[in-house]
């Protein structure tokens, strides 16, 4: 179950303002991701999740998502089951500035030249979070029935 298009419109924009790792949006994120919508962000414990089961209540630290391109692999593959993605470390042209740049698109035939590609960019020294904003970007689009794979 994914989270609905609210959910993710937040998460866009917490992940264009986040810098680099934050505890408080890893939380976020597996709320939104991993606990099929059972979860919230712990409000006593950064970086922890509180996930509601039948009868009780528990809590787990959640996955260093924006710290950790390990993590955002395992969130890529769960979220976007056959995708491909790309990173890079790119600069600008006059050289003074570089940035991380992230791609994901659907499994397609490679000629196919009408194929969604979603991109983001990040600081240089954080491609999770520029993965993480490709990953959201593209789930925007499925919410909004913008591409074929709902």
């Amino acid at each position: 179950m994914k989270p609905d298009l609210a959910t993710l419109r937040d998460l866009a924009t917490r992940l264009e303002r986040a810098m680099g790792p934050d505890r408080d949006l890893n939380a976020r994120i597996d709320a939104a991701f991993c606990n099929h919508g059972m979860a919230r962000p712990s409000a006593s414990k950064p970086g922890f999740v509180v996930v509601r089961y039948e009868n009780s209540t528990g809590t787990h630290r959640a996955s260093d998502y924006t710290g950790s391109l390990d993590a955002v692999a395992t969130l890529h593959e769960r979220l976007l089951p056959g995708w491909s993605w790309q990173l890079r470390v790119n600069c600008t042209r006059d050289g003074d500035e570089t940035y991380a740049n992230a791609q994901v698109w659907q499994p397609c035939d490679p000629r196919d030249d009408d194929r969604q590609i979603y991109w983001a960019s990040g600081p240089d020294t954080q491609p999770a979070l520029a993965w993480l904003r490709a990953i959201v970007a593209a789930l925007i689009a499925q919410a909004e029935g913008r591409d074929g794979a709902a």
